[in-house]
């Protein structure tokens, strides 16, 4: 009994001392296993540079504007409206349209002030007062040379001359039309004017000898008056206004009124 115990003994510590047997198996799982590991965080890394250099697309209208304020052509293209502004002023065309213009043309430049940052090497505090002190220093420049430059006309009516003249049409409905030419010995900017007749008006029409294109119209009807006006083309002696007032009946239209 002895001896047997002995040898198994002898056995257990033969076994002990023997060293473990590496299962390639197992070496290959763990390879494996480290591998998707690595190509996980190379996948995470990949994907987070690509989020960093694909920049936000602009959704809106307002995201839009602000990415095309970047360009050069931006402030450019507000100066150009400017100038187009001032030439409309210069050559007396239409006062409305050349303020429409210089005022797209000053919020350009201040969205490209604001845009580049032309204070950058100071606070944001400062950077803020010192391009709004610009922006509004550029907008009232631009407000008195709109006031200087823009025509003021002369309303009196001892400018104008009238030619009434009165004939057939082709309208059933309203077979009479009443012509009045409106002479002037100045320039007359914006036009407006009101007619007053004894009866009702049908409808009236309006505009300058020669012209094609009008600006700023106005016209409006009521009963036994006609009102019209127009800030481009001008009333000029060379370029009179003609007048058609249809109606049912001949009518007499003495006031011609020249309103601001």
């Amino acid at each position: 009994m002895s001896n047997n115990k002995k040898r198994n003994s002898s056995k257990s510590v033969s076994n002990a001392e023997q060293p473990k047997k590496h299962n390639p198996k197992l070496k290959t799982r763990k390879a494996s296993v480290e591998s998707n590991k690595e190509s996980v965080v190379v996948n995470n890394v990949m994907t987070e540079n690509s989020e960093i250099a694909t920049p936000n697309k602009p959704n809106n209208f307002l995201d839009k504007f602000w990415h095309l304020s970047e360009s050069n052509l931006f402030w450019g293209g507000g100066i150009a409206l400017i100038i187009a502004g001032i030439g409309f002023l210069i050559f007396n065309e239409s006062v409305v349209f050349s303020a429409i213009l210089l005022g797209i043309g000053w919020i350009m430049l201040t969205v490209s002030m604001y845009k580049y940052k032309i204070f950058e090497s100071k606070t944001q505090k400062t950077q803020i007062l010192l391009t709004t002190s610009i922006s509004i220093s550029i907008l009232i420049f631009l407000f008195i040379l709109w006031f200087l430059l823009k025509p003021i006309p002369s309303l009196s009516n001892e400018k104008f001359t009238f030619i009434r003249e009165v004939s057939p049409t082709t309208y059933r409905d309203l077979p009479f039309v009443l012509k009045i030419t409106i002479q002037s010995t100045v320039k007359v900017q914006p036009v407006h004017f009101k007619v007053v007749c004894e009866d009702e008006i049908g409808r009236g029409q309006a505009g300058i000898i020669g012209a094609g294109v009008y600006l700023d119209i106005f016209e409006k009807t009521e009963k036994n008056t006609y009102e019209f006006g127009f800030g481009s083309p001008a009333l000029t002696p060379q370029s009179p206004a003609i007048i058609k007032i249809f109606s049912k009946t001949k009518l007499q239209c003495n006031q011609i009124i020249a309103l601001d």
